[in-house]
């Protein structure tokens, strides 16, 4: 991955808040559940310093009042190409006059916009993210594995679908994350036992690096990085865990930011951005 080629849409967090479960990760009926606002305005100012700090290009769009998880553009479709994306279809109804907007902002941003169908729930970068050449799809959750098999055969693409297993890991991007062409994170126990063999066995026969973390690491979010070049944009791992040395044996430069405030949402600072380039 090249700096220069890397930029984002981002949503600013000002209707940003926890007022619905529909992940396992919120409790809006608890205190603690809900975001403090001003601490998440500084997590996602200091999320996109960072990200004009590694040199990428950045966009910023405002959040519809009461759409409390449009802060969460990855989700709103699938890069495929230049200018060219696949909107998303949400599962869930809190979340579905989102589609309307980001179509919208595409449209006059000169985007061709691409439509699975209507009876396929799809929820875009958030369950489809390329690793090289290849995409690795995550179903099961929010994403219907027929999203896996159009993308396969209109984008000509070879695609990897992997079924969710476990709730809290809801989205691909919660427990895989491709740093470059050849190395990837991944939780384990987040797929399905045939998932992970496929996964396995799809790194093997493509010389790649696949590298397994602990549950509790996958719980810090780590997984939901933004690679920008060999730099990783990454959740302040737990007390204790070693994740940022391994990182480093791989020639990576992990910089470390807070996310709690979004984790009360099931999400980090991956989540937070939409990718406009595909490979």
């Amino acid at each position: 991955m090249d700096n220069s080629s890397s930029s984002f849409l981002l949503v600013a967090p000002n209707s940003y808040d926890v007022k619905w479960a529909i992940n396992d990760h919120m409790h809006p009926e608890r205190r603690c559940g809900r975001p403090n606002k001003r601490r998440a305005w500084l997590e996602w100012n200091n999320l996109v310093s960072l990200l004009v700090h590694t040199g990428a290009g950045i966009e910023i769009i405002q959040q519809k009042e009461g759409l409390y998880d449009m802060v969460f553009a990855a989700n709103a479709g699938l890069t495929v190409g230049p200018k060219k994306v696949v909107l998303s279809f949400f599962r869930k109804k809190e979340r579905q006059p989102e589609q309307a907007i980001f179509r919208k902002h595409f449209e006059e941003g000169g985007w061709r916009v691409l439509e699975i169908s209507r009876r396929i729930f799809f929820e875009g970068q958030g369950d489809a993210l390329f690793w090289g050449d290849e995409l690795v799809v995550g179903y099961g959750k929010r994403t219907e594995k027929a999203a896996a098999l159009w993308l396969e055969r209109h984008l000509e693409r070879d695609t990897l679908a992997l079924w969710l297993a476990d709730p809290r890991w809801y989205h691909l991007d919660t427990c895989f994350a491709p740093m470059s062409r050849d190395t990837a994170l991944y939780y384990p126990g987040a797929f399905g036992k045939e998932s992970v063999r496929l996964l396995r066995e799809f790194a093997r026969r493509k010389g790649r690096n696949l590298i397994a973390i602990t549950e509790k690491d996958a719980l810090a979010f780590i997984c939901n990085l933004i690679p920008i070049g060999k730099t990783l944009l990454i959740p302040t791992p737990s007390r204790g865990s070693v994740i940022l040395e391994t990182l480093r044996s791989f020639d990576f430069i992990p910089l470390p930011l807070n996310m709690q405030e979004f984790r009360k949402s099931g999400g980090a600072a991956r989540c937070l951005v939409f990718n406009k380039h595909s490979p």
